[in-house]
């Protein structure tokens, strides 16, 4: 493992080698279980992480995002230079879109282990978070840790929160995007867009052909899909191959007090997506 420790000054990572805009931080041996699900994640974050591969929704969760950020965290600087890391910020190689509300004040970081579109217009760190702070300088610290639906990825998440709490400045938070997968959260987005189908025109005849076929098909074929779901969280089986954690209103809250204090949370109505802020508690 590479000796190496870097700064962070006037928006470029400082070595005695000189300066740079993107790292790469030695990482131990993944475990096969880790490769796997991020083999199966990259081929789609290759078309969802760009501009045009985002779809209408993110769009629209990510401008949530943005502003939750901002109310929950920035404004509570004022005026103050905070150094903020995106733990799991993808491919994108222009700023992610929910960092649309970013003050001048901000140096943002982005850290990902993907070893895709290394040249980026932000500074970035090729890596994992587990790591992070045996690459970093004891002065360079963070005042805002973001997680836009990457927390599930971390194989080892009491070890990614340790990891955190080396490097974090006083007072920080880490700022939560997360999907939840409850039944009843699931089918509620599931039934809202089968009812939106149905209602696309209001010609009474196709709207009752389609009332019949989602009552007759539709119905029934979410049910067995539901009560899979749910024997699967039961048993703490995996929903697919790309996660290795699924969060719901039961399990969410022990996972956030592995890095702190909870302190704001909101569901965004018609969606499974969470916003949770924790305050940071560096002591522990």
């Amino acid at each position: 493992m590479s000796d190496c420790r870097y700064k962070l000054e006037n928006g470029h990572f400082i070595t005695n080698d000189g300066m740079t805009k993107t790292i790469h931080i030695d990482t131990e041996q993944h475990s096969q279980s880790w490769l796997e699900k991020q083999n199966a994640s990259t081929e789609e974050y290759k078309v969802t992480h760009t501009r045009d591969g985002i779809s209408t929704r993110s769009k629209n969760i990510y401008r949530l995002f943005s502003a939750y950020i901002n109310d929950a965290v920035y404004s509570a600087y004022d005026d103050e230079a905070i150094n903020v890391l995106d733990v799991g910020c993808g491919t994108f190689t222009e700023l992610p879109p929910y960092m649309g509300a970013t003050k001048q004040s901000v140096t943002y970081v982005g850290l990902d282990p993907e070893n895709v579109n290394p040249i980026r217009d932000y500074l970035f760190i090729c890596g994992m978070v587990e790591d992070l702070h045996k690459h970093l300088h004891d002065d360079v610290k963070f005042n805002v840790f973001l997680f836009s639906t990457s927390l599930d990825h971390i194989e080892d998440i009491e070890e990614c929160a340790r990891s955190i709490h080396e490097v974090a400045g006083q007072p920080s938070y880490c700022i939560f995007y997360l999907g939840l997968h409850d039944v009843e959260i699931v089918a509620e987005q599931w039934g809202g867009g089968m009812f939106k189908r149905i209602y696309q025109d209001m010609k009474i005849g196709r709207v009752i052909i389609r009332l019949m076929k989602s009552t007759l098909i539709s119905i029934p074929f979410s049910f067995k899909n539901m009560y899979i779901r749910n024997r699967k969280l039961i048993e703490n089986s995996p929903l697919d191959d790309k996660h290795f954690h699924y969060f719901t209103l039961n399990n969410i809250w022990n996972y956030m007090r592995v890095f702190g204090d909870v302190v704001d949370s909101v569901i965004i109505p018609g969606t499974n997506a969470m916003f949770v802020t924790v305050k940071i508690d560096t002591k522990r």
